[in-house]
């Protein structure tokens, strides 16, 4: 429903009001085969997942007279690429900060390189880029800085190298498609800096509050769809890849693979900030424990629960992160 939302969005449609009487050739080709397997590179057991639970979904409408039976499945087609997805799954997540910046630099838009930094500088899920405001704004009876404040803060201060700024948990990850825990974010300067210049030089005019939107045609001034991140990064992705498999540039460093997505730019910000804590605490990476202050820090940082699987998973990404630099060197 959400992904249906966007593509009304940028299509100028409104078909998520009659999605129940959708043609199965539609849901089919645009969200399984177009949205999953290639935008998303979904493995077998995500479509297999999402195949079931919209047939399920439609049988339920259909029973109800709602809708007409239909068969939701993929394209045979897609069966090679969709194992091809299934074993990239095991790509490693974290990215080096020069792979990283050879992505980055692959951006043909001002727009595009601030979402790729945004997951590789910031931590942001792609969806959190519609977290960026540019006006003040309530919360908890406080006035928070919206980026505006933020720039004549810069500004003011030539010395401050980070800013503080309240992402809301409206716009994070939370349970059943509601909205997550609020966290700081602390944005560096040159990131800052970047954002003031999209804004005066590239941004359409528009009275949307965000800072990033699009600029199509069918859509110009209006905000960015949650995926609009993992999107920028398959497309940049392929690029980087085909300069560095051919050998033309980057060959020297971590090379990218088909698995490698938009949230793994997340995944290495949070691994190089473990290791930054676990230096700055003394403690050896592979004796930190749940308990460490470099695991809280990181928790918080990234709006995880204190218990939460996924920041475990930073102590072996930050061993793997070490053997990557040694190859390198």
């Amino acid at each position: 429903m959400n992904w249906l939302s966007d593509y009304d969005k940028d299509n100028g449609t409104s078909r998520l009001a009659t999605h129940n009487n959708l043609p199965a050739e539609f849901i089919n080709k645009e969200y399984i085969d177009n949205h999953l397997c290639i935008v998303m590179g979904a493995g077998k057991a995500a479509i297999t997942h999402h195949e079931a639970a919209l047939q399920h979904y439609y049988n339920y409408l259909c029973a109800a007279r709602l809708s007409k039976y239909k068969q939701i499945h993929h394209s045979p087609k897609l069966n090679t690429a969709i194992e091809k997805n299934t074993k990239a799954r095991t790509a490693l997540k974290y990215l080096s900060k020069s792979l990283r910046l050879f992505i980055y630099e692959n951006a043909t838009s001002l727009r595009d390189e601030i979402l790729l930094r945004n997951g590789g500088e910031l931590g942001l899920r792609t969806r959190e880029n519609l977290g960026l405001l540019l006006n003040d704004f309530d919360f908890g009876g406080k006035k928070e800085q919206g980026l505006k404040s933020l720039w004549l803060e810069m500004q003011a201060n030539k010395e401050k190298r980070s800013f503080r700024y309240l992402l809301q948990g409206q716009y994070t990850k939370g349970a059943q498609g509601r909205g997550g825990k609020s966290r700081e974010i602390f944005i560096p300067r040159h990131l800052l800096q970047m954002y003031k210049r999209y804004f005066e030089r590239e941004r359409p005019t528009t009275i949307a509050n965000r800072l990033l939107v699009n600029n199509a045609a069918n859509a110009n001034g209006t905000p960015i769809k949650t995926n609009k991140g993992s999107d920028v990064f398959a497309r940049l992705r392929d690029v980087a890849m085909e300069k560095q498999y051919n050998g033309s540039e980057a060959a020297d460093i971590q090379m990218l693979e088909a698995g490698h997505t938009y949230h793994c730019l997340r995944h290495s910000f949070a691994t190089d900030k473990f290791v930054q804590f676990c230096n700055e605490d003394g403690t050896p990476i592979e004796e930190a424990s749940s308990d460490s202050r470099a695991f809280l820090r990181v928790a918080r940082l990234m709006g995880h629960s204190l218990n939460a699987k996924t920041t475990a998973s930073y102590i072996q990404l930050a061993l793997d992160k070490q053997s990557i630099e040694k190859k390198v060197e």
